[in-house]
């Protein structure tokens, strides 16, 4: 069986900005959502002083969970490859429109709440 493509095949003359730099793109996106919190967290009310300790645990905690889950994640994905009926393409497409479908609902649910306020 063919391995299924999830995304643009890697092209050495034309690499994108994630391929050729992916520790920049990794560090853009956490320190815009670190900023983010931060504020947030300024919002709620925490003291300046308690929010590098705030946002150090936060992370800590995140990046946890995240193990946590990819190690079920892995356990479960090789369970399934064991059975027959999961190398159908079906089952392999199917991350990828759930992925879709949630970034869709939860893109349409920030814009309309977004301009709803405003």
């Amino acid at each position: 069986m063919g391995r299924l493509q999830l995304t643009r095949p890697y092209d050495k003359q034309h690499p994108t900005l994630s391929r050729k730099f992916p520790w920049l793109i990794s560090f853009s996106f956490g320190l815009l959502h670190g900023l983010g919190f931060a504020s947030a967290l300024k919002e709620v009310g925490l003291s300046q002083t308690s929010i590098p300790l705030a946002l150090a645990c936060f992370n800590i905690g995140v990046e946890l969970g995240q193990l946590i889950f990819l190690s079920f994640l892995i356990m479960l994905l090789k369970l399934c490859a064991k059975v027959p009926v999961f190398h159908h393409k079906l089952f392999q497409k199917t991350p990828l429109y759930i992925m879709g479908i949630m970034a869709s609902f939860w893109f349409i649910q920030r814009a309309y709440i977004m301009f709803h306020v405003l």
